[in-house]
């Protein structure tokens, strides 16, 4: 995917927030873009 979203989803799993929160919104993103 791409786009802000990613970014900030890339980036709360680099803060330890990695989980299902995370990959909803990556999933989010994608079917969006």
């Amino acid at each position: 995917c791409s786009g802000g979203l990613c970014n900030f989803c890339r980036d709360l799993s680099n803060s330890g927030l990695s989980g299902e929160i995370p990959s909803s919104l990556a999933n989010l993103s994608a079917i969006v873009t």
